[in-house]
């Protein structure tokens, strides 16, 4: 609360008191007692006229007690499904305030199951520039659909048999698994006179949630001089 005192004041049969208020209390004392009380809303210039005052007591009050407030928008759901790694990408929720400024935005999550489907309790807090705050909670159901990715695909080729290049060593990251591990096998194709025909090469991984992803390489071997 700002409070502001002006004496001396002259007897005169008006006066104007300029001074900007977003919101606040003007209270005239008169002798021997209050003359009257005037609640100022949002004035830019306040005109008064004073008659046989002795002081003027001029009292500013933060209106977000009294006339401001935020308001959290219907349209903002309370339960949502999203992809696991899409938690942090969130936006928050919409809201208004009738305070001059900007709102802020903090949460705190609490998991309230686990496993591969898990819902997390979202407990956001927002707040405007005249101290109001409100909180808005969130039940969101994360999901993992997706497999890993692997850090490299080799293409098909066709090569001599004395140019067959060594097997790639492939690694595997996942949106939200760790330490994905990538299962190697190779098969030899070869013909009738016993000649290696093929080489596929397979790579094989999987989250904690099953998600697989595998890559195939098939290698021709071209028959002629090495």
């Amino acid at each position: 609360m700002k409070v502001k005192f002006l004496n001396h004041m002259k007897r005169a049969k008006g006066l104007w008191v300029k001074k900007q208020l977003k919101a606040g209390i003007v209270i005239l004392l008169t002798r021997p007692f209050i003359e009257s009380i005037y609640i100022c809303f949002k004035y830019p210039v306040m005109k008064t006229v004073l008659f046989n005052v002795a002081w003027l007591i001029i009292v500013t009050i933060n209106p977000s007690p009294l006339f401001s407030q935020i308001s959290i928008h219907s349209s903002n759901p309370v339960e949502l499904t999203i992809l696991c790694d899409q938690l942090n990408e969130m936006n928050p929720p919409i809201a208004n305030t009738t305070c001059n400024g900007d709102l802020s935005f903090t949460h705190k999550d609490r998991l309230l199951s686990g496993g591969c489907y898990n819902t997390i309790e979202r407990n956001w807090t927002i707040k405007d520039d005249c101290g109001n705050a409100k909180s808005f909670i969130q039940y969101i159901k994360r999901k993992d659909e997706i497999g890993p990715t692997l850090s490299e695909t080799p293409s098909n080729i066709s090569v001599t048999e004395s140019n067959i290049p060594e097997n790639f060593i492939i690694t595997a990251k996942d949106n939200c698994s760790e330490n994905c591990q990538v299962m190697f096998s190779e098969e030899i194709i070869k013909d009738d006179s016993g000649k290696t025909k093929k080489i596929i090469r397979r790579w094989t991984t999987k989250d904690a949630c099953n998600n697989s992803t595998s890559h195939e390489q098939i290698i021709t071997i071209i028959q002629g001089n090495s």
